[in-house]
Protein backbone atom coordinates (compact mmCIF):
# COMPACT_ATOMS: atom_id res chain seq x y z
CA UNK A 1 0.00 0.00 0.00
CA UNK A 2 2.84 2.42 0.82
CA UNK A 3 4.22 2.06 -2.71
CA UNK A 4 0.80 2.84 -4.16
CA UNK A 5 0.53 6.01 -2.10
CA UNK A 6 4.00 7.17 -3.11
CA UNK A 7 3.08 6.93 -6.79
CA UNK A 8 -0.53 8.02 -6.47
CA UNK A 9 -2.48 9.26 -9.45
CA UNK A 10 -5.01 11.35 -7.57
CA UNK A 11 -5.00 14.63 -5.74
CA UNK A 12 -7.11 16.27 -3.07
CA UNK A 13 -7.88 19.70 -4.55
CA UNK A 14 -8.53 21.06 -1.06
CA UNK A 15 -4.81 20.63 -0.34
CA UNK A 16 -4.05 23.13 -3.11
CA UNK A 17 -6.59 25.67 -1.88
CA UNK A 18 -5.56 25.33 1.76
CA UNK A 19 -1.86 25.71 0.84
CA UNK A 20 -2.65 28.91 -1.10
CA UNK A 21 -4.71 30.29 1.77
CA UNK A 22 -2.03 29.46 4.34
CA UNK A 23 0.54 31.29 2.22
CA UNK A 24 -1.81 34.27 1.88
CA UNK A 25 -2.68 34.49 5.59
CA UNK A 26 0.85 33.89 6.87
CA UNK A 27 2.05 36.47 4.33
CA UNK A 28 -0.15 39.05 6.04
CA UNK A 29 1.49 38.41 9.42
CA UNK A 30 4.67 40.14 10.50
CA UNK A 31 7.66 38.13 9.22
CA UNK A 32 8.90 37.43 12.74
CA UNK A 33 5.50 36.14 13.88
CA UNK A 34 4.95 34.07 10.71
CA UNK A 35 8.29 32.31 11.26
CA UNK A 36 6.91 30.67 14.42
CA UNK A 37 4.25 28.77 12.49
CA UNK A 38 4.74 25.38 10.93
CA UNK A 39 2.64 25.49 7.76
CA UNK A 40 2.24 21.70 7.82
CA UNK A 41 0.51 21.91 11.22
CA UNK A 42 -1.86 24.62 10.00
CA UNK A 43 -2.44 22.54 6.85
CA UNK A 44 -3.39 19.37 8.71
CA UNK A 45 -5.59 21.29 11.14
CA UNK A 46 -7.50 22.95 8.28
CA UNK A 47 -7.74 19.84 6.09
CA UNK A 48 -9.16 17.83 8.98
CA UNK A 49 -12.04 20.31 9.11
CA UNK A 50 -12.83 20.38 5.38
CA UNK A 51 -14.39 17.86 3.03
CA UNK A 52 -11.92 16.37 0.55
CA UNK A 53 -12.36 16.93 -3.19
CA UNK A 54 -10.38 14.33 -5.11
CA UNK A 55 -9.52 14.30 -8.79
CA UNK A 56 -7.72 11.70 -10.88
CA UNK A 57 -7.70 13.38 -14.29
CA UNK A 58 -6.80 16.80 -15.66
CA UNK A 59 -10.47 17.51 -16.44
CA UNK A 60 -11.55 16.32 -12.99
CA UNK A 61 -8.89 18.52 -11.42
CA UNK A 62 -10.20 21.56 -13.31
CA UNK A 63 -13.78 20.82 -12.32
CA UNK A 64 -13.01 20.16 -8.66
CA UNK A 65 -10.79 23.23 -8.40
CA UNK A 66 -13.49 25.42 -9.93
CA UNK A 67 -16.10 23.94 -7.58
CA UNK A 68 -13.81 24.35 -4.57
CA UNK A 69 -13.07 28.00 -5.34
CA UNK A 70 -16.78 28.77 -5.77
CA UNK A 71 -18.28 26.75 -2.93
CA UNK A 72 -15.53 26.42 -0.36
CA UNK A 73 -13.50 29.64 -0.44
CA UNK A 74 -14.98 30.91 2.83
CA UNK A 75 -14.79 27.58 4.72
CA UNK A 76 -11.13 27.29 3.62
CA UNK A 77 -10.40 30.82 4.89
CA UNK A 78 -12.07 30.06 8.22
CA UNK A 79 -10.36 26.66 8.65
CA UNK A 80 -6.93 28.19 7.96
CA UNK A 81 -7.60 31.09 10.34
CA UNK A 82 -8.63 28.59 13.03
CA UNK A 83 -5.55 26.48 12.28
CA UNK A 84 -3.25 29.47 12.72
CA UNK A 85 -5.01 30.33 15.99
CA UNK A 86 -4.75 26.73 17.24
CA UNK A 87 -1.05 26.45 16.44
CA UNK A 88 -0.42 29.93 17.87
CA UNK A 89 -2.05 29.02 21.20
CA UNK A 90 0.49 26.27 21.75
CA UNK A 91 3.85 27.66 20.54
CA UNK A 92 5.89 25.36 22.81
CA UNK A 93 4.30 22.22 21.42
CA UNK A 94 6.95 20.00 19.94
CA UNK A 95 6.08 17.83 16.99
CA UNK A 96 8.21 15.58 14.86
CA UNK A 97 7.24 15.78 11.20
CA UNK A 98 6.50 12.56 9.33
CA UNK A 99 9.50 11.60 7.24
CA UNK A 100 8.65 10.38 3.77
CA UNK A 101 11.41 8.17 2.41
CA UNK A 102 12.85 9.31 -0.89
CA UNK A 103 12.52 6.94 -3.81
CA UNK A 104 16.01 5.56 -4.52
CA UNK A 105 15.51 5.60 -8.30
CA UNK A 106 14.22 9.17 -8.20
CA UNK A 107 17.28 10.32 -6.24
CA UNK A 108 19.57 8.49 -8.65
CA UNK A 109 17.86 10.23 -11.59
CA UNK A 110 18.19 13.60 -9.83
CA UNK A 111 21.95 13.05 -9.35
CA UNK A 112 22.31 12.29 -13.06
CA UNK A 113 20.35 15.42 -13.98
CA UNK A 114 22.53 17.48 -11.63
CA UNK A 115 25.53 16.25 -13.60
CA UNK A 116 24.00 16.73 -17.06
CA UNK A 117 22.68 20.21 -16.25
CA UNK A 118 25.89 21.06 -14.37
CA UNK A 119 23.90 22.21 -11.38
CA UNK A 120 24.74 20.52 -8.05
CA UNK A 121 22.03 22.50 -6.25
CA UNK A 122 19.31 21.08 -8.53
CA UNK A 123 16.39 19.58 -6.62
CA UNK A 124 12.86 18.43 -7.47
CA UNK A 125 11.45 21.90 -6.81
CA UNK A 126 13.72 23.77 -9.22
CA UNK A 127 14.11 20.97 -11.81
CA UNK A 128 11.33 22.14 -14.17
CA UNK A 129 12.80 25.66 -14.31
CA UNK A 130 16.32 24.32 -14.89
CA UNK A 131 15.16 22.04 -17.72
CA UNK A 132 13.15 24.87 -19.29
CA UNK A 133 16.20 27.15 -19.12
CA UNK A 134 18.43 24.49 -20.69
CA UNK A 135 15.90 23.90 -23.48
CA UNK A 136 15.53 27.64 -24.14
CA UNK A 137 19.31 28.05 -24.20
CA UNK A 138 19.65 25.09 -26.59
CA UNK A 139 17.01 26.55 -28.92
CA UNK A 140 19.13 29.71 -29.12
CA UNK A 141 22.30 27.75 -29.84
CA UNK A 142 23.74 28.09 -26.32
CA UNK A 143 24.79 24.87 -24.64
CA UNK A 144 24.14 25.13 -20.91
CA UNK A 145 24.30 21.42 -20.20
CA UNK A 146 26.74 18.59 -20.72
CA UNK A 147 25.63 15.69 -22.93
CA UNK A 148 26.28 12.35 -21.28
CA UNK A 149 28.13 11.12 -24.34
CA UNK A 150 31.03 13.52 -23.83
CA UNK A 151 33.89 12.01 -21.91
CA UNK A 152 34.86 13.69 -18.68
CA UNK A 153 37.56 12.95 -16.16
CA UNK A 154 36.32 9.98 -14.20
CA UNK A 155 33.93 8.87 -16.95
CA UNK A 156 30.22 9.31 -17.58
CA UNK A 157 27.12 8.33 -15.66
CA UNK A 158 25.06 5.28 -16.42
CA UNK A 159 21.42 6.44 -16.22
CA UNK A 160 20.19 2.98 -15.26
CA UNK A 161 22.38 2.78 -12.16
CA UNK A 162 23.24 6.42 -11.45
CA UNK A 163 26.85 5.37 -11.09
CA UNK A 164 29.90 6.79 -12.79
CA UNK A 165 31.34 4.71 -15.64
CA UNK A 166 35.12 4.77 -15.75
CA UNK A 167 36.48 5.59 -19.17
CA UNK A 168 38.58 2.89 -20.76
CA UNK A 169 41.67 4.47 -22.24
Amino acid sequence: MKKTLAKRAWINVMELLVAEEIERQLGQLAARKASFFKPEEVMTYALNRLAPLYASSARGLEMQESRARQEFAEPVRVAVRQGIAAVERDPLRHSTPIEIPEDENAQRALRVLQSILQNPSLDWDNLPTAVETALNDASQGKVSWRPRSLGRPGGDFDLSTGRRIRSRS
